[in-house]
């Protein structure tokens, strides 16, 4: 797995989590008690951020599968070296 892919799932799961605080809050301030509130704010959207996973996870499965990645691979140490100001070769 690489660096840009860690930083990606990172980011959704930070912004899942942004997600399901703002829909628990919304709930607590609209009067529910704070349990029932986590558990209706938090059923409210697992369905969407579930179906935002997986279709991240399918937008992307032509690339793992694809010639591609082999010469992006060739190509990450020249464009690190490069921007650290070194010399690959």
């Amino acid at each position: 797995m690489t660096l840009a892919a860690i930083i990606i799932v990172m980011g959704m799961i930070v912004d899942d989590a942004i997600v399901v605080a703002e829909n628990v809050t919304r709930q607590i301030n609209s009067g529910v008690p704070r349990k029932q509130a986590v558990i209706e704010g938090t059923h409210y959207v697992v369905k969407p951020i579930f179906a935002s996973i997986i279709t991240t996870c399918i937008a992307f499965l032509p690339l793992y599968f694809s010639q591609v990645v082999s010469v992006i691979r060739f190509f990450y140490p020249l464009v690190i070296y490069s921007y650290a100001g070194g010399k690959p070769f």
